[in-house]
């Protein structure tokens, strides 16, 4: 009897059935392996603490108060470099060190145009004293967003790790400016699981810095700075 055809398919039996059993061994481990990163995620979820959203969104608004010498106004900020009339005389202001000599007794009306800022990081072009006043009057009544926190500043870049829990799927972005974390917290939905990558830094502008190592941390320590925006 010829057995040499029979060990030949029974070799092929055999084979078949390892390459199944890796198979589902495989796909079991990557389904431990996304039910452990969204249990880690969930933890401590940035989505689902609306208070900490909040306060990361404002502190990565754009800043308009560095300017309030100029335009009274902490809703926007006046974008580098523009000409100044002050009592007659015309002067450049480049940076927030040409701000300096100023107080808010001293009267400096822009030349226009000029380009502004508001906190969310749009821009508009203002080509009139009548539309930069509007803008003012309208930040002075509430009409425009105001709630920039400016007295803490994330140290970049920081990382996000995000599941989107409504199509599946995880994501890592890396953000490196306060412009990056603005617009990635705009499109959180319910449906986002996001965790920052601790370790990460803040810093104050009187001075100094601080590792933050948890989403709890993170808030407290905002909240606790806050009083220095006054």
């Amino acid at each position: 009897m010829d057995y040499s055809c029979y060990i030949h398919r029974l070799k092929n039996v055999v084979m078949k059935i390892v390459w199944s059993l890796i198979l589902v061994m495989g796909i079991m481990a990557c389904q431990e392996e996304q039910l452990t990163v969204v249990e880690e995620q969930e933890e401590a979820p940035l989505a689902l603490d609306s208070q900490l959203v909040g306060l990361m969104k404002s502190v990565s608004s754009h800043d308009g108060s560095y300017d309030d010498v100029v335009d009274r106004s902490s809703c926007f900020g006046i974008q580098f470099p523009y000409e100044c009339m002050i009592e007659g005389v015309q002067y450049t202001v480049n940076n927030v060190s040409d701000l300096k000599p100023f107080t808010e007794y001293d009267i400096l009306t822009p030349v226009f145009p000029i380009t502004i800022s508001y906190l969310d990081h749009s821009i508009e072009v203002i080509y009139d004293l009548e539309t930069y006043q509007q803008r003012i009057d309208q930040c002075a009544n509430g009409d425009l967003n105001n709630d920039a926190i400016a007295c803490v500043d994330l140290q970049y870049p920081v990382t996000l790790a995000l599941y989107h829990s409504d199509i599946a799927n995880f994501e890592t972005i890396v953000l490196n400016h306060d412009l990056d974390t603005f617009s990635a917290i705009e499109l959180f939905n319910d449906d986002t699981i996001a965790n920052i990558e601790y370790p990460i830094i803040i810093s104050f502008p009187v001075g100094g810095s601080l590792e933050i190592n948890s989403n709890n941390e993170l808030k407290l320590e905002i909240i606790r700075y806050l009083n220095s925006c006054n």
